[in-house]
């Protein structure tokens, strides 16, 4: 059974450095006393390679890039799913995969891709944990674990796309630890990537009159614990 007291984020992301979208966040929260878990659907085997590493495959350089971050981030508990890159597809066995983590870990909060995103895995992800979200907290499939209803479900803001914010977390105080933690992901992200990554902040730190924030959206079509989310954000 979840103990009152414990605090607990759940990041689902759908490929290694896909953490970076919330990394801010998630060390807000981990200062709060929340434990950090993550769930990465894919290895990203088909992607770019600026790491200059021959030796190894794609996989394992982004395996090992993923472990030094997630250490970085302070994560107790982290899943691969070992999904194909580029061709995540909702199945039976998948979903219950994801219920059952949730299941586990009684999170606090999900956050996970944002369904409205430009990429094909993104969207994915985001379908299914909002799926898998839901279908926790129901009677059903005990062999999948005791029941759990996630108080609050969160979509990362959309690099591209973001529709839409409905909160905003000031993260000043975490950026330094983020580019940190993002240059660690050196196969993965250029210079002008960090660019990007910094005028975002900056932008959405204007709505909040800080220097740097992260954007997120409420989860679709579930009721989310607003009041609680509330005092989490505001302690």
């Amino acid at each position: 059974m979840k103990k009152e007291n414990e605090k607990k984020l759940l990041i689902f992301s759908a490929h290694p450095d896909d953490n970076l979208s919330c990394a801010g966040t998630a060390l807000f929260l981990k200062d709060k006393g929340f434990e950090i878990s993550e769930a990465v659907f894919t290895g990203g085997e088909k992607s770019i390679n600026l790491s200059g590493d021959k030796s190894s495959s794609l996989i394992d350089i982004r395996q090992k890039e993923l472990n030094k971050a997630s250490k970085i981030l302070g994560t107790k508990n982290l899943y691969t799913l070992g999904q194909a890159d580029s061709n995540v597809t909702r199945t039976p066995k998948l979903l219950d995969k994801v219920i059952s983590i949730i299941r586990k870990e009684k999170p606090t909060i999900v956050i996970c891709e944002n369904p409205n995103d430009y990429h094909y895995d993104h969207k994915q992800v985001g379908l299914i944990v909002t799926e898998a979200v839901e279908r926790a907290g129901w009677g059903i499939s005990p062999e999948l674990g005791e029941k759990f209803r996630t108080p609050v479900g969160l979509y990362m803001g959309s690099l591209i796309e973001n529709e839409r914010s409905d909160i905003l977390v000031d993260i000043t105080k975490y950026r330094d630890k983020k580019v940190h933690m993002a240059k660690v992901y050196g196969s993965q992200l250029g210079s002008s990537v960090f660019d990007f990554d910094e005028g975002m902040a900056k932008y959405f730190g204007y709505y909040m009159r800080v220097k740097y924030a992260e954007s997120f959206e409420i989860m679709k079509n579930y009721a989310v614990k607003l009041n609680l989310l509330m005092e989490i954000l505001s302690r």
